[in-house]
């Protein structure tokens, strides 16, 4: 139970600075003096580190110690925020944001897997919560820098230091884990000891009973014989424990393979991947770019359009807490249709069309709730149908974190550049309708496989 507490809150702690290090670019970029385009390709630069991470990490979750990768990612992360921008060439930030994605890709490939194999109830709302802390950092993040503008790195320098203290929590309660597994081990290993001589004991007391009305010699070749039955069982119980080692890592490494190559065949998945690009192209754009819009093409000032990011983090925050509730109430694929189509609408409004400063806030916050669990919702259906592969199952589904994390703030570079800012921003509201359209066409399908991975497991109810 101690080591569950302590996996669950250092996992929140975990997306809290994976949100620190998703916001920074955008939250910081006027502070550093990024332009849109600048800010665009570091955003695509993180992700390349991302993919490699989530990839390896979602694989490596369904057979190594969990906690073991988390300490490893919070290492690189600790180490890439300490390092962003102590120098000021761009091409190298550019460097370092690599591995800062590599750090933050670990963290997202194996925090929800961890969390779904010690949570075996309400598992939608861990998931929920979980990426509340993403958005909470994002917030906390920019925040702070609404209030250290001149001295932004500092924050970034405290961050290093609190996961770094993170790394030292993940170790810590994998080797109380360990310690406990040792112990029980140990007890299990004296009860078969205690009950083996018990056993030896009533045999020794029958031999010596048959041997006073036995022959020495024939005694001394029993004893000769049972000898001889102990060594070849030793024997065979060493090759045995051999051969179990060997199969053991055969197994690991054909499992994955098989893992891979069956997931590889899931028309589901695929469509769970394409909804992830989608849902996270949208919501890691606007982050990113906020700040700019609100400057560039609505005449905010700094602090001003700081405080519209804050308000569109807070709208992803509380949607994520309610929705996390009414997800173990409603249909997730039904919820999920109307959130695109909200997001859709929202976008549209917000991102075409003046209106004044407090009506422009209130949209901020909707737009912020619409998006905020469009990932999360697609996280709690995965993990309901592949339970038994969660980390690789979530690992392909989350490349579209670093598919979307490119692909989007990439064409919003480019399109911005050549033609205008507020021409690329139409991407966003293509990109809801774009999933909306997908969900309705493949809703049937995807209720029923729900339907049946319930009925599988009627405990965990209907997601």
């Amino acid at each position: 139970m101690l080591v569950r507490t302590l996996l669950t809150g250092s996992s929140y702690a975990s997306m809290f600075f994976l949100g620190v290090g998703t916001a920074v670019i955008g939250a910081a970029s006027g502070n550093i003096g990024l332009t849109p385009f600048q800010t665009g390709l570091i955003v695509s630069v993180q992700n390349v580190g991302f993919i490699a991470a989530v990839l390896a990490a979602g694989a490596l979750a369904d057979s190594m110690d969990k906690p073991l990768l988390m300490s490893a990612g919070s290492l690189v992360l600790a180490a890439s925020f300490f390092l962003y921008y102590r120098w000021p060439p761009y091409l190298l930030n550019l460097a370092i944001m690599v591995f800062l994605g590599v750090g933050i890709g670990t963290y997202e490939g194996v925090a929800d897997a961890m969390l779904l194999a010690i949570h075996t109830k309400r598992q939608g709302l861990h998931i929920s919560v979980n990426h509340f802390f993403v958005t909470f950092g994002c917030l906390a993040i920019t925040l702070y820098l609404v209030f250290l503008q001149m001295d932004w790195r500092r924050s970034m320098v405290q961050s290093a230091a609190v996961v770094l203290a993170l790394a030292l929590v993940f170790a810590l309660s994998r080797a109380v884990a360990g310690r406990r597994g040792g112990m029980s081990s140990a007890r299990a290993a004296g009860a078969s000891a205690a009950s083996g001589a018990s056993a030896a004991s009533s045999a020794s007391a029958a031999s010596s009973a048959s041997a006073a009305s036995s022959a020495s010699a024939a005694s001394s070749a029993s004893a000769a014989s049972s000898a001889s039955a102990a060594s070849s069982a030793l024997a065979a119980s060493g090759a045995s424990a051999a051969s179990s080692a060997s199969a053991a890592s055969s197994a690991s490494a054909a499992g994955l393979r098989q893992r891979i190559a069956f997931l590889g065949t899931q028309r589901i998945l695929a469509l769970f991947l394409l909804l992830a690009v989608f849902g996270v192209g949208i919501e890691m754009g606007l982050t990113g770019l906020l700040a700019s819009f609100l400057m560039e093409l609505r005449g905010y000032d700094l602090v001003a359009s700081k405080i519209g990011l804050v308000l569109f983090l807070s709208g992803v925050a509380a949607g994520r807490v309610a929705l996390g509730i009414l997800s173990g109430r409603l249909r997730i694929a039904g919820l999920l249709i109307v959130l695109h189509a909200a997001a859709a609408a929202c976008s549209a409004v917000l991102l075409f069309v003046r209106m004044p400063m407090a009506a422009t806030g209130t949209l901020l916050f909707i737009m912020g709730m619409t998006v905020s669990s469009l990932l999360p919702l697609l996280i709690t259906m995965t993990g309901a149908l592949y339970r038994d592969m969660a980390g690789t199952s979530l690992g392909i589904v989350k490349l579209g974190i670093p598919i979307g994390g490119i692909v989007v703030p990439f064409i919003l570079s480019i399109v911005s550049r050549l033609v205008s800012f507020q021409l690329a921003l139409a991407i966003f509201p293509l990109l809801a309708a774009a999933g909306c359209a997908v969900l309705a066409a493949s809703g049937r399908m995807i209720r029923a496989r729900l339907t049946a991975a319930a009925a599988e497991r009627p405990d965990q109810g209907h997601p």
